[in-house]
């Protein structure tokens, strides 16, 4: 499928709140950030296809924690939604540690103060 129909989103700090501190990929501790899941409802109901990227498939057990909370959370999908830690070629990427190059590289003091969202 085309990168053009892509759409990546970040699960910790994006989908899942993250708020408690990280523990084991396996241990998905918090619930999701308000709006989360209806924003992935609304994706599978587009013609985009939808990938949740987490390095914490790379931890045992992690994906399958990323589905169990995706269930426990009431998305439909949670079976068969595409969960990596590879990031894949896409169109777009929602990420809460990024940052959006418009062609000015950010200096070293905003790197070294960058904060996602949830924790300014």
């Amino acid at each position: 499928m085309s990168f053009l129909k892509t759409v990546c989103v970040d699960f910790d700090g994006v989908i899942h709140a993250f708020i408690s501190p990280w523990t084991q990929g396996c241990e998905v501790h918090d619930g999701p950030v308000p709006g989360a899941i209806d924003f992935l409802h609304e994706l599978e109901r587009s013609s985009l296809r939808t990938v949740i990227l987490s390095s914490r498939v790379n931890d045992s057990g992690g994906e399958d924690a990323i589905r169990a909370w995706l269930k426990q959370q009431g998305f439909k999908s949670y079976q068969t939604i595409e969960i990596t830690a590879t990031k894949p070629p896409a169109c777009l990427y929602i990420d809460d540690r990024a940052y959006c190059f418009e062609g000015t590289f950010p200096s070293m003091q905003e790197i070294k103060h960058f904060k996602p969202w949830n924790k300014r």
